[in-house]
């Protein structure tokens, strides 16, 4: 305790002014220090609660150990993976125009740029699946990610990756969501037929168009998902998307004795455009 002084009062110590204006306290007994056996006893017990404090602590760190990952992290590298992927296409949209030298230094930085993403994701879901026994953490197993992948990975002429990003995707897609018909799996068909086109261009003959037919089949597939009445108009993008790839796959049958192979394809792929055109007109 402390015994406030007025302002010019005469100073007088401090515990005589406590025992003036509280003469009670010098009689208790609970403000005296404790004896000499009271303090070892404190001791005591404070040897004996040892044991609990440190079971309690470390119970403590085994349930922080268990603690699921913060979510912080694996969204952050979802973001990452995309802001990569994206940056690899873009790099070789813009090597188009650029001098042989440079486009081939730029198409290199891209393909390592893929490469390494790739890598990336392939390590964050084998991560989470030894963690949680399935990647559907933090969009890890979106169809979004692995169709990014594969398409990046096909626009660098990784066709052995895109291949098995596209496969990948359609074993988490029945596995995940039963086969949803969305535009993921439109685009991943996309890539299957730029695989399979790639793969018919050193072959000749009926080889060579029994590969082509394989390869448009899928953007055919892909056709009637985007056209169908439940999804229109929002994926009318992917018939646009249908014309680019259906072309690079049918151009090389546009000669005489095999262009009769390209008729169907072209059928269905013209009413589909004109359909989206109609609507747009009305």
């Amino acid at each position: 305790l402390v015994a406030a002084r007025r302002p010019g009062a005469p100073h007088r110590c401090q515990a005589s002014v406590v025992l003036h204006r509280w003469p009670n306290l010098a009689s208790r007994t609970d403000l005296q220090p404790p004896a000499p056996h009271q303090g070892a006893q404190l001791q005591t017990t404070k040897r004996q609660a040892a044991p609990e404090l440190d079971r309690r602590a470390n119970a403590c760190r085994r349930t922080h150990r268990q603690l699921p990952v913060p979510q912080r992290k694996p969204r952050m590298l979802h973001r990452t993976l995309r802001h990569d992927f994206a940056e690899s296409e873009g790099l070789v949209d813009n090597s188009r125009n650029l001098d042989p030298i440079v486009k081939r230094e730029q198409r290199q930085k891209a393909a390592e740029l893929c490469k390494t993403t790739w890598a990336k994701l392939q390590k964050a879901r084998d991560q989470a699946m030894l963690r949680s026994g399935h990647t559907s953490n933090f969009g890890l197993n979106s169809g979004e990610l692995l169709v990014l992948a594969a398409e990046c990975c096909a626009k660098n002429g990784l066709f052995d990756d895109a291949r098995d990003c596209a496969e990948e995707f359609f074993i988490d897609d029945c596995a995940t969501s039963q086969g949803s018909q969305d535009q993921f799996l439109c685009r991943a068909k996309f890539v299957q037929a730029q695989v399979e086109c790639n793969n018919a261009k050193p072959l000749q003959g009926a080889d060579g168009v029994r590969r082509r037919r394989l390869a448009w089949g899928y953007v055919l597939d892909a056709l009637r998902i985007a056209t169908d009445e439940l999804n229109r108009p929002r994926y009318d993008f992917l018939v646009y998307n249908a014309a680019v790839v259906l072309w690079d796959i049918i151009y090389p049958l546009l000669r005489d004795g095999a262009a009769r192979y390209a008729v169907l394809p072209l059928q269905t792929l013209c009413d589909a455009l004109e359909e989206v055109d109609d609507e747009k007109d009305l």
